[in-house]
């Protein structure tokens, strides 16, 4: 009986180790709520072109990855955080219409910033986006998604930049 036991021992705590991180992702998730269809135009900004590193996944912080606007155009327009607005949106592809993502928390009152993205001196504009702490939860559901910054020229009107991703599993970009 002793010999069994010494040979099941690893085993069980085996299963007590997954079992404990079962646990864990289950309890530390939050997913993003798909809301209303959106039809705007994306990527039709003469000169301004979005692209997304690899990115990264980790339980507490969700998806993580850098994005690069690369400029080639004098146009100046204006990326706005704050103010309950925030330039960044993730949206999901729901049977061939983009869904705007709604997030599973209220925003909380962040400091007003406006990044100046163009102008004539300006190639390129970098900067990230963390699910977590762009307020979008921990996890998103398998399927293809895309960042949409919402740039804003002098005249106030919007113009949207796109770049998709996929999402193989609850925890990784593919």
């Amino acid at each position: 009986m002793k010999r069994y036991l010494k040979k099941l021992r690893p085993l069980i705590c085996i299963a007590l180790f997954v079992g404990v991180i079962w646990i864990v992702f289950h309890v530390t998730a939050e997913y993003p709520i798909v809301g209303e269809p959106v039809s705007y135009p994306v990527n039709q900004l003469d000169g301004f072109t979005l692209s997304m590193t690899e990115g990264a996944w980790t339980p507490f912080r969700g998806h993580t990855f850098r994005y690069e606007i690369a400029i080639q155009s004098e146009e100046v327009y204006r990326l706005t955080m704050g103010d309950g607005k925030n330039g960044q949106y993730l949206d999901r592809l729901v049977n061939g219409q983009w869904h705007r993502l709604e997030r599973p928390e209220a925003i909380p009152d962040m400091v007003d910033w406006v990044t100046q993205v163009g102008g004539p001196d300006t190639l390129s504009f970098e900067s990230k986006f963390t699910q977590r702490t762009d307020y979008y939860g921990t996890r998103l559901e398998p399927g293809t998604y895309r960042l949409v910054l919402e740039l804003t020229a002098d005249d106030g009107s919007s113009h949207y930049l796109a770049e998709e991703f996929h999402v193989k599993n609850s925890i990784g970009i593919r």
